[in-house]
């Protein structure tokens, strides 16, 4: 008896059971379409509505670098397109944005159900383009970092380092882990000048393999010694970068992603060869610009004799070679694959200093 008063009162609203036994929720779908040189900076989306159902709203949250989720994306009213069930959005935003500005969005609908009063939302899924650059273009780009790095392929040693530019040793003979022994060149991304597609700033290089007769803890103290011997050295990736001069645009390069720069923290390199941390207080990580070439008086130094060096907070990329062959370079913060060495920093101020040293910025335009 209930069910046969349910399909009676359906059939008032929807014209027959036989919805109720099929119900459907509208549906939104991206057509965008990338946005290559010259085109259109529109969004659009194809909706789908089932007949009674009232459409409240349609509109985009989108963000340029990074993805806070929709809650605090921009967002963007879409308007219908005459004769059809497409939508199109213009985002404000990005009619300035740059080539290689990673591009994120999600649709949404806001609808009412058939004589209903609450409104309910039904979803794309977060979508996302490089702006300015087809597939083939971003790889091509990484291809050419790749090739760049390539340069170094017969340096072993400190002394080819020197001979080929890379003359500073930021964290000593130390290696990193995952990261390397460190060389700078006159290009070095400590600086403020504009990121150029040409050799890296820094190149990282692997310490030689430990030896049959060498204990673990012999090896693990020699690659972690800033003094320490570990030729032959394998050049494995590089390092472009500016100092940060803003906290929401990230550097231009051909077409690398805007999603993949990252900041390398600020504070001191010590004669330790690892780092003390200098973070400032913020409630979005990345907010902060620090981009002095000298410590703030107000910052704490380390003891005075360990200090290096200090470095404000550096957007940094990170490229790759493979660990064998001539294939692909990866864009990774770390290798993608084991380089021995020891942690990035001493225990202050955060003992989880190896996410802290390097880490994607929550800051978006």
């Amino acid at each position: 008896m209930r069910r046969v008063l349910m399909c009676m009162t359906m059939l008032v609203l929807l014209g027959g059971c036989e919805v109720l036994e099929h119900f459907e929720t509208p549906t939104i779908t991206d057509t965008s379409e990338q946005w290559l040189a010259g085109d259109a900076r529109i969004l659009t989306a194809e909706v789908d509505v089932p007949a009674g159902y009232d459409t409240v709203a349609v509109y985009a949250r989108y963000t340029r670098h990074h993805w806070p989720g929709p809650a605090t994306a921009h967002e963007v009213v879409a308007q219908p397109v005459a004769g059809g069930t497409a939508w199109r959005a213009t985002p404000p935003l990005v009619e300035a944005a740059f080539q290689a500005d990673h591009l994120f969005y999600e649709w949404f609908i806001d609808y009412r159900l058939p004589g209903g009063s609450e409104i309910a939302t039904a979803r794309s899924g977060r979508k996302d383009f490089v702006i300015g650059c087809s597939d083939a273009s971003v790889e091509a780009s990484i291809t050419t970092l790749g090739v760049f790095l390539r340069a170094f392929d017969d340096i072993e040693n400190g002394l080819g380092m020197a001979g080929a530019g890379f003359f500073s040793v930021p964290h000593g003979n130390t290696s990193l882990a995952q990261i390397g022994i460190t060389f700078a060149g006159a290009s070095s991304i400590f600086s403020n000048g504009d990121v150029q597609m040409g050799p890296p700033g820094l190149l990282f290089v692997a310490p030689r393999a430990q030896r049959a007769d060498e204990s673990d803890s012999a090896y693990q103290t020699l690659v972690a010694d800033p003094n320490g011997d570990t030729t032959p050295y394998r050049v494995i990736g590089g390092a472009w970068g500016k100092v940060m001069d803003s906290a929401n645009h990230r550097p231009i390069m051909g077409c690398i992603p805007s999603s993949e720069w990252f900041l390398h923290e600020a504070g001191y390199h010590l004669t330790s060869g690892v780092m003390a941390l200098r973070p400032p207080t913020e409630s979005v990580r990345g907010e902060t610009v620090v981009d002095s070439l000298s410590p703030d008086p107000a910052i704490e130094a380390p003891t005075p004799d360990n200090v290096l060096m200090w470095h404000p907070r550096i957007w940094d990329l990170h490229v790759w070679l493979p660990e064998s062959g001539n294939g692909q370079p990866t864009v990774s913060i770390y290798a993608p694959f084991d380089v021995p060495g020891a942690r990035a920093c001493i225990d202050m101020p955060d003992p989880e200093c190896t996410a802290a040293v390097f880490f994607k910025s929550e800051t978006f335009e």
